[in-house]
């Protein structure tokens, strides 16, 4: 799937001009959306895209990744973003964004001459696993008097792909 389908929607009317329901909807979703075309350039940014790297489209799109990410944009975040232009399957993880203090879920849906990123806010659900975590852990009896952890296991900071402060 690639974002051409956005712009190739039938036409309500025969002016030759895009419909512009699909942008209209793009720029109005709760997610981010990124479109990046193989060769690492920008080729669409909608309205909380532009929110959470904190610039406008215009600065990203037909740019490079190393020219136009923003320099405070998290390392972890930048190189997910060159991977997900090369990698040949989705590329997901969770990313702590410092600028607007919010945890973010990566997904890709990777296409043969673009990759869609997708970029959802989940500083709720990573809270809430964190106050999970810590009522949990103050109601657990003494660590000696429980079974080993099961093999596999791992807390949840270790099974994150990417980490953030106090994760």
């Amino acid at each position: 799937m690639s974002a051409d389908h956005l712009f190739n929607a039938p036409r309500p009317t025969d002016t030759g001009e895009p419909a512009l329901l699909p942008q209209q909807v793009l720029q109005a979703l709760p997610w981010a959306v990124l479109v990046l075309q193989r060769s690492g350039k920008f080729s669409l940014v909608n309205a909380q895209a532009e929110h959470l790297l904190g610039c406008a489209a215009g600065a990203l799109v037909g740019r490079p990744l190393a020219e136009a990410l923003p320099d405070d944009l998290p390392a972890e975040v930048q190189e997910a973003l060159h991977e997900a232009a090369r990698a040949p399957g989705p590329v997901t993880g969770e990313f702590w964004l410092p600028r607007p203090e919010c945890w973010i879920e990566m997904t890709t849906q990777p296409g043969p001459t673009e990759v869609l990123v997708y970029w959802q806010d989940i500083t709720r659900q990573v809270n809430q696993r964190r106050q999970l975590g810590t009522e949990a852990f103050q109601s657990e009896p003494a660590r000696g008097n429980l079974p080993p952890l099961a093999p596999g296991y791992a807390p949840v900071a270790q099974r994150a792909r990417r980490r953030g402060p106090d994760y």
